[in-house]
């Protein structure tokens, strides 16, 4: 009885560790094959979260009890880390910024989830963008929780091959 007992509660608590595994630990680096996001599988991926808003306007939110309280509450799989660039942003506050980006990524690290690091501008920034996601990748870029928006929103007169192209 005891033995079945002992079983049984083993079983159970294999199936509750199963559950607790993140986002992350199931499904590892993602990447793009045939137009859709697969993990580390080739299996199909749907992430579920939201945007931080603009980092220099609500900077309360780039946190780790900000990004805990998605992970539990909201159960997210992914958050946007809009890391602003105009307006008070990283152009005129770079080493700010950069602490705003690195605390989200930290967090959602900590917690399992796929943070996606938003370069926040509509006009182009290159050298700019240049220098930050090169920090970035070289202090992340071994985590497969990081996926990288080098230029968010380009305006329509942006045109692909002359603005849009060079980021990539």
């Amino acid at each position: 009885m005891i033995r079945t007992l002992l079983s049984v509660a083993f079983a159970v608590s294999l199936g509750g560790a199963a559950l607790a595994e993140t986002p992350v630990e199931r499904h590892g680096q993602l990447r793009v094959e045939n137009g859709r996001v697969v993990d580390q599988h080739g299996e199909p991926v749907t992430l579920r979260g939201m945007s931080l808003f603009w980092s220099q306007w609500k900077p309360q939110f780039y946190n780790a009890d900000a990004i805990r309280w998605l992970a539990d509450d909201w159960r997210v799989t992914v958050v946007r880390a809009a890391i602003a660039v105009p307006e008070g942003g990283y152009l005129e506050h770079p080493e700010r910024e950069t602490a705003k980006a690195e605390a989200v990524i930290e967090a959602a690290i900590a917690q399992g989830l796929y943070v996606i690091v938003d370069w926040h501008a509509h006009e182009p920034e290159p050298q700019a963008a240049s220098r930050f996601f090169a920090h970035i990748a070289a202090k992340y870029g071994d985590h497969p929780n990081v996926i990288y928006e080098t230029y968010n929103e380009p305006l329509p007169r942006h045109d692909w091959a002359g603005v849009v192209k060079p980021y990539h």
